[in-house]
């Protein structure tokens, strides 16, 4: 498994099998993850420059704390009213929520990314709360994984 550097939030780049498209999400220091890009991929490169650009425009980002119908609290940064990263769960309290996405914001203006795509078609990815099966987890090495987003210039 792919993981930051100790002690330190990290993105992941997963994908279902290796045609499937790629996607991210920001994982804190101890692998719970802090919430995950909307989009998916074609390749593990557009999905760097995707992570590399959130990045950079983290403090122009809109965040939006909205109660769904099942009366969970959901948070969204986006641009222009169009959502680009959200939150991994629902959160029970208004307050959580809010403490939710300024935690994302904290860890990601310095995480690092983990230059390898995780490939498991155990787990169901496209659902945000779902649970994480216990499967062999594969990883798919990238040659230009050099992104290096902690500068922060």
């Amino acid at each position: 498994m792919a993981v930051g550097e100790a002690g330190r939030a990290h993105f992941q780049m997963y994908a279902a099998d290796a045609r499937s498209d790629v996607h991210w999400r920001l994982l804190s220091a101890n692998n719970r993850d802090l919430g995950r890009g909307v989009v998916g991929y074609r390749d593990p490169e557009s999905c760097l420059l995707s992570i590399k650009l959130i990045v950079i425009s983290l403090d122009g980002l809109e965040m939006q704390v909205r109660r769904r119908e099942s009366s969970e609290w959901r948070w969204t940064l986006g641009t222009d009213g169009e959502a680009i990263v959200v939150g991994a769960h629902g959160y029970d309290r208004q307050v959580r929520c809010h403490q939710a996405v300024r935690q994302f914001l904290d860890c990601a203006s310095t995480a690092s990314v983990s230059p390898a795509v995780v490939v498991s078609g155990a787990r169901r990815w496209g659902t945000a709360s779902s649970a994480l099966a216990a499967a062999p987890v594969r990883t798919r090495p990238i040659a230009s994984a050099r992104l290096d987003i902690s500068t922060g210039s």
